[in-house]
């Protein structure tokens, strides 16, 4: 079961599109964000440990914005969200090779108070902020990655805030 939950947390780049500073709409997904930068956000479907991971990036000012969805095995379904952050968690370090700086901060997420975790690592002289949430048979990555200021910046910051769940 970790390597089901620890293979969400697969970074690739990769087919979709939205202008810089726009609202980006994955119907699919069911989610909306918006990329900064000039780049067009991309989009790749990946398989690992049983899961189909849809993910997509966009990079602005030497960062990587990334939105990461898959829905869980049912098994994983029945397990403690808790349970489901941590192993997202450890697997978003050991995929990195990143520490995690200061304690993860669990919240709610959105109208639906979904479990939710932020969590900031580092590896080398960069750094990366992931918000995991756990929104029903789904869970949700959210992931800034770059030179170190960038994952605490102003648009780090603005990136998560524009994440929202659509039904």
């Amino acid at each position: 079961m970790r390597v089901l939950i620890g293979a969400v947390t697969l970074l690739l780049a990769s087919v979709s599109a939205a202008g810089a500073d726009e609202k980006y709409t994955s119907p699919e997904g069911k989610f909306t964000v918006v990329f900064p930068g000039d780049g067009k956000p991309k989009g790749s479907k990946q398989q690992a440990g049983g899961l189909t991971m849809m993910v997509t990036t966009a990079e602005a000012g030497g960062s990587a914005y990334i939105v990461i969805y898959a829905t869980l095995p049912a098994d994983v379904q029945k397990v403690d969200a808790k349970t489901i952050l941590d192993g997202m968690e450890n697997g978003i370090l050991k995929q990195s090779g990143g520490k995690l700086v200061g304690k993860p901060t669990d919240l709610e997420f959105g109208p639906d108070k979904y479990p939710a975790r932020d969590v900031v690592f580092e590896k080398d002289m960069n750094k990366g902020r992931s918000r995991m949430i756990i929104a029903g048979p789904r869970a949700y990555i959210i992931m800034i990655a770059g030179p170190k200021d960038a994952a605490t910046g102003e648009a780090a910051e603005k990136f998560l805030k524009s994440f929202e769940i659509t039904r």
